[in-house]
């Protein structure tokens, strides 16, 4: 598979930042070809003697292997997740890592940054990733720090890094605690950022689309109505065993409530009404659809009543699957450009899922693309959408505070 005009172009780029700095992070856009770009540039640095490592997320692995296939390259690959990095035990000559923004947990590193740390540093590495820093700049430390190269290669703790790169904010949280808050990264991290990165856009790539979204107003049962308000009237539901004894608890139940189903303080999963699942056999009849659900009991429902896959290459396969996924497993990484629609079964409170999960049907070629979600009426989930889509943030705890006029504190409930 030949690299295309503006790929070439990163390519060039990204050669020329791997051989001068052993290290190069390529952001490019959903849907721009950063794997293929990756895959040349593992290529050019081994041949087909050195050994490569591609890491990826779980549920893109077959698509990553499908990438790996199609490109025609003589490449001695491994293809690992990144819940399989301790596995290794063999000599590395180059590493990708995708979707690489997932080292960046700070202050602390997760535990498969330390790993990655601890077993290839040193290594020469090209990350990708469409979205470095989805929430804060400081995620970007940890995954330059697996490698031991990069513009921070002389600090080895995010500790000693934030002294000179984070204006660090006291929290308060209650009881007369705090916290430190890293996440305001001083501007220069961003200037240092840049020495090392490699761009590639939808607008470079010529993308021929839009997302179009659409917006469905389904009535909510009464019975769905009568729960909600009295969760919020009492914090109780007895006969389900639904206590809300916080803010966190109720917002979560009456999202969850929304779109048909909860899980009670007992874990036990329950499934309501199918009001939203009636709505996509009527409208989709007919359709190649994929599903985006955001809680387990969500998921069930919608297995129970489409024959399903959450494997991109099997949708692509098939005609008659349905692709379902929870949001946060397939917003990165996969292809859904073969569906007709893109549903949302319900939306998730983070707005960088919202972006990155709606644009997964797009593809360089494939024109506009259609978004629907599914909302019930007078319920939560066109509140959640408006504070996303509006202000460019996540939904928390205090707009939902807003949103339902919560006073009532939590030693209230069952008084």
């Amino acid at each position: 598979m030949q690299l295309r005009p503006y790929q070439e172009t990163a390519f060039s780029q990204v050669m020329h930042k791997l051989q001068t700095f052993g290290v190069c992070y390529l952001a490019g856009e959903v849907r721009t070809g950063k794997t293929l770009v990756a895959l040349h540039a593992a290529w050019h640095h081994c041949g087909h003697t050195g050994k490569v490592l591609f890491v990826t997320k779980k549920l893109a692995m077959s698509g990553i292997r499908s990438d790996i296939d199609q490109s025609g390259l003589d490449l001695n690959i491994v293809l690992l997740n990144y819940e399989q990095l301790h596995k290794v035990n063999f000599r590395v000559d180059f590493i990708i890592y995708d979707e690489a923004h997932c080292l960046g947990m700070f202050p602390k590193p997760a535990k498969k940054t330390a790993i990655a740390r601890q077993k290839f540093a040193g290594i020469t590495s090209l990350f990708l990733s469409g979205t470095p820093s989805p929430e804060s700049y400081s995620q970007l430390y940890h995954q330059f720090y697996v490698t031991g190269k990069g513009p921070w290669k002389f600090y080895n703790t995010f500790y000693k890094w934030a002294r000179d790169y984070v204006l660090v904010k006291v929290l308060h949280i209650g009881s007369g605690r705090t916290i430190n808050d890293y996440s305001c990264a001083k501007p220069v991290v961003v200037q240092e950022f840049e020495r090392f990165k490699v761009s590639m856009t939808q607008e470079q790539a010529g993308f021929n689309g839009r997302i179009i979204e659409h917006i469905h107003a389904i009535e909510m049962p009464v019975e769905l109505q009568d729960l909600i308000k009295q969760l919020r009237k009492t914090r109780i539901y007895k006969p389900l065993g639904l206590i809300a004894d916080t803010g966190a608890r109720l917002m979560s139940m009456i999202h969850q409530l929304c779109s048909g189903t909860v899980i009670n303080n007992e874990g036990e999963h329950i499934q309501l009404v199918d009001h939203k699942i009636k709505f996509i056999k009527s409208v989709f009849k007919g359709k190649r659809i994929a599903v985006f659900y955001c809680f387990v009991s969500e998921g069930d429902m919608l297995r129970k009543n489409f024959k399903c896959t959450s494997d991109p290459i099997e949708f692509a396969k098939s005609k008659d699957l349905v692709f379902v996924s929870q949001v946060v497993s397939g917003r990165e990484g996969i292809n859904l450009s073969i569906a007709d629609d893109l549903i949302f079964f319900n939306i998730p409170y983070s707005a960088t899922s919202y972006f990155q999960a709606k644009a997964r049907s797009q593809s360089i070629d494939g024109g506009d693309k259609n978004v629907h979600w599914l909302f019930s009426v007078a319920g939560i989930e066109e509140k959640i959408y408006s504070i996303i889509l509006n202000k460019k943030s996540s939904y928390t705890l205090n707009h939902f505070k807003k949103d339902y006029e919560i006073r009532q504190s939590a030693r209230k409930v069952g008084a």
